[in-house]
């Protein structure tokens, strides 16, 4: 596994929580900022990135919070790649991006509340959610592949993303059956 990717253990939570998740509002941008900067190392543009996440019809940004305060963040875009190739293109969708959690709250719910709360939201605009991550990103694998996202290609090109080792893994989440993510229905998650 690449360094770059997290790994949890999760007896680096401090106690069982209560994670709630939902939309993510103007109040929370400092915070979530601070855990962009932390968890990347790159202080530039993340208050301008989760201003368009909130402001922009086509965006969504969600935050986990445990005991009230933020733990957590996952984004939301409609993505238009460029027209599908026979191999290595992406479909225009709903895509999760962007899903960082806080070292001390790994492990207690809040990555999957947050990416149920994603889902969710664009359950009620689209059949479908695609997700697309680092084959060396085993921690994400695990995490979309419990709540049902099923892998589609690791052929997969992203304008704008490159994949360490160049290769990059497309899920789909078929939300026209009816399915959901097991779990936290009010985006609650208790443990």
């Amino acid at each position: 596994m690449s360094d770059r990717f997290v790994a949890w253990d999760p007896t680096h939570r401090r106690r069982p929580a209560e994670v709630v998740a939902g939309p993510a509002g103007g109040h929370d941008v400092a915070a979530l900022v601070a855990l962009a900067e932390e968890h990347t190392g790159l202080a530039a543009g993340w208050t301008g990135r989760f201003a368009a996440d909130l402001s922009e019809s086509r965006r969504a940004l969600f935050v986990a919070r445990v005991d009230g305060t933020p733990a957590g963040y996952g984004r939301v875009a409609y993505l238009c790649p460029p027209q599908r190739s026979a191999s290595g293109g992406a479909p225009p969708g709903w895509y999760l991006a962007g899903l960082v959690v806080a070292p001390p709250w790994r492990g207690c719910g809040a990555g999957g509340e947050v990416t149920r709360a994603r889902v969710d939201w664009v359950a009620q605009r689209a059949g479908e959610v695609w997700y697309y991550a680092n084959a060396a990103n085993a921690v994400s694998l695990a995490l979309h592949a419990q709540l049902g996202f099923e892998e589609v290609t690791r052929d997969v090109s992203i304008p704008g993303v490159s994949f360490d080792g160049g290769v990059g893994v497309l899920c789909r989440l078929d939300l026209g059956s009816g399915r959901r993510p097991a779990g936290g229905a009010q985006g609650r998650h208790r443990r």
